[in-house]
């Protein structure tokens, strides 16, 4: 679990596009030719729930000593943080959507004339992989923890620590 340049850029982006991203991924899609229907006041309920679902890895990894001090994320931790967003600013380019008079199609199905189906299937693989991105942040947060608290134990202990 080593730390890179980009570790901290993922640091100071983190808290504000979890914040951003879920507000973004349902009503960013008007920026890209769609429309929005029921998907807006879906967004309007859970959009502030994924707002603090998206907060719990950074604050998690608050814990981290070795990675406060850098001032950085582990290289796990921000690979699965920008899975997270791409995954999002996608969903906002495949969610078809609706209201009472007719459904309203993707960007994805504006820009390239494919299904609602096949818009739908690949709106649940975006849904998926943000979903693992985001079990994967929260757990290299708490291995991150984990293992920043075996460094001060061994130093504590007169024992060489390893440089990772």
């Amino acid at each position: 679990m080593h730390f890179s340049r980009s570790g901290r850029v993922v640091a100071v982006l983190q808290w504000f596009l979890a914040v951003i991203m879920p507000f973004f991924a349902v009503f960013g899609r008007v920026l890209f030719t769609g429309e929005l229907g029921w998907l807006g006041v879906i967004g309007l309920l859970f959009s502030p729930i994924g707002a603090i679902l998206l907060l719990v890895p950074p604050l998690v990894a608050l814990f981290d000593r070795e990675a406060r001090r850098l001032g950085s994320v582990r290289v796990a931790y921000a690979w699965a943080t920008v899975a997270i967003w791409v995954a999002l600013f996608a969903f906002s380019l495949t969610a078809p959507d609706s209201s009472d008079a007719h459904p309203y199609p993707s960007p994805l199905q504006v820009l390239t004339g494919i299904g609602s189906g096949t818009s739908m299937a690949v709106t649940t693989v975006v849904v998926t992989v943000a979903a693992a991105g985001w079990l994967l942040a929260l757990g290299v947060a708490i291995a991150g923890i984990v293992r920043s608290r075996r460094s001060d134990a061994r130093a504590h202990a007169g024992t060489p620590v390893p440089t990772p």
